[in-house]
C-alpha cells in the first residue's frame, strides 16, 4: 500500500464515471491499447463532480486494405454510469468540524453493511497546486486501525481528511471517502486570509476581493459550499497573484487559502442573491 496517492478533486471522489473511447483507424496491424488503474483511474472534473476517464485506443487493418485514404479519424463515445458495483465507498466524519488551536478532533469512517472484519486507513490531503490533492498516510497508518476512529491531537490549521478500509484475502478496499475539511478560526502567522469588504455578509452583486498572506510563492482560495462541494477561485472568481476577485457566480460557503504547504485560518461568508 502506497503512502502517497494522487487525486484530482476531493469532491464526490467516486460518485460518476465517464468512459472516453477513441477509435482511431489507419492503415497499420490491429492493436489494442487500453490505460486504467484499478485504483488510481484518470480523473477529470466535470460540472462540479470528478468523473473517471477511461481511454481504449484501437487501429484497425482488415487484410489488405488500408484505410489511409479516409484519413485518421476519432469516434468519441461518452457513456455515463454510476459507482463501481459492489465497491463500498466510505463515509467520512470529523469532530468537530471548526477548532481551536490544540482543540482533539475525532475523525469516523463509517462503512456500509457488513461492517465486521475492516481495518481502517487515515489519510491527511495535502495540497497539490498542479491539481487537487495528495493523500499521505497519517503517522502510524500504514497497518491501518481495527476501531472505525481516529483521533487527532493538537488540531492547528485548517486541514483536510479521507479515509478508507480493507479486508478479506486476497486483500479487498474500499474506495476513498470524500474528504472533509476541519477548520480553524485562529491566526496562523504563516498564512492568513482576509476578506474585503471585511465583513461576512455580502450580495452577489459584489465583488470581493479574497486575500491570501504568509510564507508561500504560490497561493489559490478554496470554498466549500452548503452542499459539501468543493471549488477553487477559478470556478467563481479569478486568481490574481495572493488574491481572488469573485464574481456573481459566488456563493456561500467557508473559504479558506492553501499553498503546498500551509493553509490558512477559514471565514464561513454568506451570499445573499
Amino acid at each position: 500500500m502506497q503512502n502517497t496517492k494522487k487525486i484530482n478533486n476531493p469532491k464526490k471522489l467516486n460518485a460518476k464515471c465517464f468512459f472516453n473511447f477513441n477509435l482511431h483507424v489507419s492503415g497499420c496491424s490491429s492493436v489494442l491499447m487500453e490505460e486504467a488503474s484499478q485504483n488510481a483511474p484518470h480523473q477529470q472534473k466535470q460540472n462540479g463532480i470528478v468523473s473517471h476517464k477511461l481511454s481504449v485506443s484501437v487501429d484497425v487493418r482488415m487484410g489488405h486494405t488500408s484505410f489511409g485514404a479516409l484519413g485518421l479519424f476519432s469516434l468519441n463515445i461518452l457513456l455515463y454510469c454510476g459507482h463501481a458495483q459492489g465497491v463500498p465507498h466510505p463515509v467520512l466524519t470529523v469532530s468537530p468540524s471548526w477548532t481551536s488551536p490544540g482543540d482533539s478532533v475525532t475523525l469516523t469512517c463509517s462503512v456500509g453493511p457488513p461492517s465486521a472484519g475492516w481495518r481502517f486507513f487515515w489519510y491527511k490531503a495535502v495540497p497539490d497546486m498542479s491539481d487537487y490533492y495528495t493523500y499521505e498516510l497519517l503517522a502510524g497508518g500504514t497497518t491501518g486501525t481495527e476501531q472505525d476512529s481516529y483521533i487527532l491531537h493538537g488540531q492547528t490549521h485548517t486541514a483536510g481528511y479521507v479515509c478508507r478500509a480493507r479486508r478479506g484475502d486476497p486483500v479487498f478496499y474500499t474506495l476513498y471517502s470524500d474528504v472533509k475539511f476541519v477548520w480553524s478560526g485562529g491566526v496562523n502567522p504563516a498564512a492568513s486570509f482576509t476578506v474585503s469588504p471585511h465583513r461576512l455578509q455580502h450580495f452577489s452583486i459584489e465583488s470581493l476581493s479574497l486575500i491570501c498572506e504568509g510564507n508561500s510563492a504560490e497561493w489559490r482560495v478554496m470554498k466549500v459550499d452548503e452542499d459539501g462541494d468543493v471549488s477553487t477561485c477559478s470556478d467563481w472568481g479569478e486568481m490574481t497573484g495572493s488574491t481572488c476577485n469573485t464574481n456573481t457566480t459566488a456563493s456561500s460557503g467557508v473559504y479558506w487559502c492553501e499553498s503546498e504547504t500551509q493553509s490558512s485560518n477559514a471565514a464561513n461568508i454568506t451570499i445573499h442573491s
